[in-house]
C-alpha cells in the first residue's frame, strides 16, 4: 500500500511541475526522494528513457548570491536521452547532461557533460566513456561475481538464495537482471 501511495504522490508531483513548464520525455523513472526545482520548472528538460536513482536533485537556481548581491543565479538544466543519474546526485543550474551519460552516486554536476560519458565526484569529472564502462561491467563476472536473476530480488528471495549470493560475492561484485 505504501508503494501505491508513494507512486501516486510522485505522479501528482510531476504533473504539477509539468503544468508549470517542466518538459519530460517518455519512460522517465524517478525513485523516491528526488527533487526537481519547483521554483523554476520551466527551465528544466528531461529526455527519453531517463532514470533518477533515489534522492537526485535538479536545481535551476542558485541562491548563494542572494545575500551578497541581491540576486539569485538561474540557468537552464537539460538531461539528454538514455541517462542514468545515481543516488544522491545534484545537478546545478546551467548544466546540460548529454545523451547516454551515467552520473555516479553522490556526484555534484556543476558543468555540462558531453554525450556518452561516465562522470562522478564533487564536482563531477568525466571518468571514462560509456563504452569503457560497459566493458568493465562485463568483466565483473569474470572476477568472481555472479549474474543473478529475478529470484534474487527482495520480494521473492529465499534464505538459501541469500546465503548463495553472500558466498558468491565474497570475492567481488556481481550483476543482477
Amino acid at each position: 500500500m505504501l508503494g501505491f501511495i508513494r507512486n501516486a504522490f510522485k505522479a501528482l508531483y510531476l504533473k504539477r511541475l509539468i503544468k508549470h513548464g517542466l518538459v519530460v520525455g517518455s519512460d522517465f523513472q524517478m525513485e523516491k526522494g528526488c527533487n526537481i526545482d519547483a521554483n523554476f520548472p520551466w527551465l528544466i528538460e528531461i529526455g527519453n528513457n531517463v532514470t533518477f536513482a533515489s534522492n537526485v536533485c535538479l536545481l535551476a537556481h542558485d541562491g548563494s548570491t542572494k545575500k551578497l548581491v541581491g540576486y539569485s543565479k538561474v540557468g537552464k538544466v537539460s538531461v539528454g536521452d538514455n541517462v542514468f543519474i545515481g543516488f544522491g546526485s545534484i545537478v546545478m543550474p546551467n548544466v546540460r547532461i548529454g545523451d547516454g551519460c551515467v552520473v555516479g552516486a553522490n556526484s555534484v554536476v556543476t558543468r555540462s557533460l558531453p554525450n556518452g560519458v561516465v562522470a562522478a565526484g564533487s564536482p563531477a569529472k568525466v571518468l571514462m566513456t560509456v563504452e569503457e564502462f560497459e566493458e568493465r561491467t562485463k568483466k565483473v563476472t569474470k572476477s568472481g561475481g555472479g549474474v543473478y536473476g529475478s529470484e534474487f530480488l527482495r520480494a521473492s528471495i529465499t534464505y538459501d538464495r541469500m546465503q548463495q549470493m553472500r558466498e558468491e560475492l565474497d570475492g567481488g561484485m556481481g550483476l543482477i537482471l
